[in-house]
């Protein structure tokens, strides 16, 4: 074999004596089987024509890893360099060979190299196009991930961009946010992972509640790197914090600890107003040492930890984003010396307001009256490249009321658009740090007839790559235009025998806890204690008490449900021979089913959905479960009109989180639907009916029973792939709803 691979490349110039270095570097470290296999790699690269590039590629790579990989596992490189040459070019195999001393540095294991290779070479076979994007991106990808999680993170790839050869660009160029995410869960343990468990009772430790915690997925279009934020009572954190390796436990517990005391003292949101990005950033600055300050008070040694953070010299160039770290760390620490007049007047202005700590309004005077004289050295500020210092702290985000066009921003990019005076012309015309009587500064904004209010986002599932997208939907909470219900009880009487039926199969069902009565004189099980003291008293020779049985009883009703309607642009449609929309079925069967369960005392929820896209899931609350069934949530469900979309997932996902809430023995989540799930931003038929079924199966795994009323037989074997099919109960007819019902209660009573 050696002799005939030196004839190969004899007479090829530099050719061959590249080739004749590079086999003499190998023979001199290993035996003569190891060079004949390592020939015989070479002569099959040679043979998938790679071509001059790949072949000076594969000798130097010989040359100089010969030590870390030894000849056979140099061998398996070169032939799955050949393998990569036959699928996808003699470019992607020459990319493979000069990638892989770095795959090793990155994996720090010769065979795991060979294994990378390997995993390139067979992703070669069915997505060639996908090679040269994933070896141009190797040290990022290999720098976050181990070979596992490579090896998940490529598979995941394959299976989200089986045909589409611009979404395998995307993707493994690292272009597509999905595979970053992915990448950034593979394999390599990040130090959220680690810590998450031990950061949750260190909350509860210093602030008397355990933390809600959640990790920050990287964002490849992020200009910053992220800070910590708030959303509600949820902490959410970086994944891994930029730039403090060596201090990442004492940076998560220097941020969990601020942000608790954020949860426990900045109790009240601030408005925009017509306060600038730089103002609001002072204000975001002076709560921080607010609150800071009071956790201090009652545990000293939080002032220490936090302060080791503050490295910033009073002799760095004054930019405004300097100059804000400064200020901070001089509030932080009082031995800190800068004679900037901006952080003297900082300390001047809250050392005028420390009697009145407890105040939050006192940040919001601060950032007014400080970013004013700032705006007159005329320093810019650039909120989308601004990093908030030190960096534990958190972006601010979560301290803010936002105008009601706009939705709370989850990044610094949006923020600094909504903080524009221009975008809140309900504010007052000046803001001198002191609140308008006419307006409440920790208000929480009723939802507005245009656009709702976010209250939620929630995950949602990937079937292409099984991966759930975390915070990817948004739910909206809307407001509903009442109308008269004067049609509705006119229907419910129309429907009379209909409501009666409802109510009696209903009142029979016997859906609550099962009690074991003992001592019963007939029954399925023997009741032992009592057959022993039968025994005993019989020998005694007295009569014993023949009652020796045990049998269980199911008490009365102990269900709580919560219908959940779709008001879907569809559901305007009437259906074969039908003379009513689907809508007006929805809302018949409901106001019956709602009807009959309000008759006998049970507690029932009602709520719409519909949406416009991943950001945009709106749902109507018409009656909440200790509400009568009056004209008020009558008039509410009359006022409900169809239009929009289907995102059934995030509205399950919803309304299994207000069910939860329920203390019932039963609780029951009916979705009365017309159709599959549908929405403006999703191509693939089966993206969102697979979501809302992984929806569904988390609900039951939860306790939480969920069916569907199908009004309709279009989509009925949709209905049965997101439900399963002994959860789903056609109604083609407003008088088959009691047999529809009677299923459902079956089903409850037999478990």
């Amino acid at each position: 074999m050696v002799t005939r691979t030196e004839r190969l490349f004899a007479g090829r110039g530099a050719l061959g004596v590249a080739y004749r270095e590079a086999a003499e570097t190998v023979a001199k470290h290993g035996s003569e089987d190891d060079t004949e296999v390592w020939c015989a790699s070479v002569s099959g690269l040679a043979n998938a024509n790679a071509g001059a590039t790949a072949l000076l590629a594969a000798w130097q790579l010989s040359r100089e890893e010969i030590r870390a990989l030894g000849p056979r596992r140099l061998a398996r490189i070169i032939e799955a360099a050949g393998a990569v040459c036959r699928r996808a070019g003699a470019t992607a195999a020459a990319q493979l060979l000069k990638q892989a001393p770095l795959a090793r540095r990155s994996l720090r294991s010769g065979d795991s190299t060979v294994t990378w290779a390997d995993i390139v070479a067979d992703l070669a076979r069915e997505m060639p196009t996908a090679i040269i994007p994933l070896l141009a991106e190797t040290g990022r990808v290999l720098s976050r991930t181990d070979l596992d999680g490579f090896r998940h993170w490529v598979e995941s790839g394959r299976r989200a961009c089986e045909r589409d050869t611009g979404s395998q660009v995307a993707f493994f160029s690292l272009e597509d946010p999905a595979a970053v995410r992915l990448l950034a869960r593979s394999g390599r343990s990040q130090p959220f992972d680690r810590l998450e468990r031990r950061l949750s009772p260190y909350a509860a430790a210093l602030y008397g509640r355990p933390a809600a915690l959640r990790g920050i997925e990287p964002d490849p279009e992020a200009i910053v790197p992220p800070r910590p934020n708030i959303a509600g009572g949820l902490m959410r954190l970086p994944l891994r914090f930029a730039g403090a390796d060596e201090i990442q436990d004492r940076t998560y517990h220097a941020a969990v600890a601020h942000m608790g005391a954020h949860l426990a003292f900045s109790r009240s949101r601030f408005e925009v107003g017509k306060l600038r990005p730089l103002q609001i950033a002072l204000v975001n600055l002076a709560e921080d040492h607010r609150v800071e300050t009071l956790a201090s008070r009652a545990l000293p040694g939080l002032a220490n930890l936090w302060r080791s953070f503050h490295t910033i010299g009073a002799d760095t160039p004054t930019t405004t984003d300097n100059l804000l770290a400064r200020i901070a760390r001089a509030l932080a620490d009082p031995a800190f010396e800068d004679d900037d007049w901006a952080v003297a007047k900082a300390r001047a202005l809250l050392a005028e307001r420390s009697d009145r700590l407890e105040d939050p309004q006192i940040s919001r005077e601060f950032g007014s009256l400080l970013g004013n004289d700032f705006g007159q050295r005329r320093l810019q500020f650039n909120w989308k490249t601004y990093a908030v210092e030190p960096l534990y702290r958190d972006d601010g985000l979560g301290l803010w009321e936002f105008p009601e066009d706009v939705a709370p921003p989850e990044t610094i990019e949006m923020f600094s658009d909504v903080a524009r005076p221009e975008e809140c012309s309900d504010a007052p015309e000046r803001d001198d740090g002191r609140v308008d009587q006419d307006l409440e500064p920790a208000r929480v904004r009723a939802a507005t007839r245009e656009d709702g209010l976010p209250v939620a986002r929630y995950p949602e599932f990937d079937h292409r790559t099984g991966d759930l997208r975390q915070e990817w939907t948004s739910v909206r909470d809307m407001p509903v235009p009442s109308a008269s219900p004067a049609r509705l009880h006119a229907l419910a009487a129309t429907h009379a025998s209909v409501h009666q039926k409802l109510v009696s199969q209903i009142r029979s069902a016997r859906i609550g806890r099962s009690e074991r009565l003992k001592r019963q004189p007939d029954g399925d099980v023997l009741d032992l204690e009592a057959a022993i003291d039968h025994t005993v008293k019989r020998r005694l020779g007295e009569i014993g008490d023949d009652r020796l049985f045990i049998r269980r009883n199911r008490q009365a009703r102990d269900l709580a449900t919560l219908v959940l309607l779709d008001v879907s642009e569809s559901t305007r449609d009437r259906p074969p021979l039908s003379p009513a929309s689907v809508l007006d079925m929805e809302l018949a069967a409901t106001t019956l089913l709602a009807g009959a369960l309000d008759d006998l005392g049970d507690r029932i929820a009602i709520r719409s959905f519909a949406s416009d896209g991943r950001n945009d899931v709106r749902m109507a609350r018409l009656k909440e479960f200790d509400e009568r069934l009056s004209d008020g949530p009558l008039g509410r469900l009359a006022g409900v009109r169809p239009g929009l979309s289907t995102r059934l997932g995030a509205a399950i996902r919803h309304a299994t989180g207000e069910i939860a809430a329920e203390r019932a023995y039963r609780r029951l989540i009916t979705v009365v639907t017309d159709g599959e799930p549908s929405d403006v931003d999703v191509a693939d038929p089966d993206y969102l009916a697979l979501d809302a079924r992984h929806a569904v199966r988390a609900a039951r795994r939860a306790g939480i029973d969920i069916v569907c009323i199908a009004l309709s037989n279009a989509h009925l074997d949709r209905a049965k792939q997101v439900f399963g099919a002994g959860h789903v109960f056609p109604v083609g007819r407003i008088d088959t709803l009691p047999t529809a019902l009677s299923a459902i209660i079956f089903r409850l009573a037999a478990r």
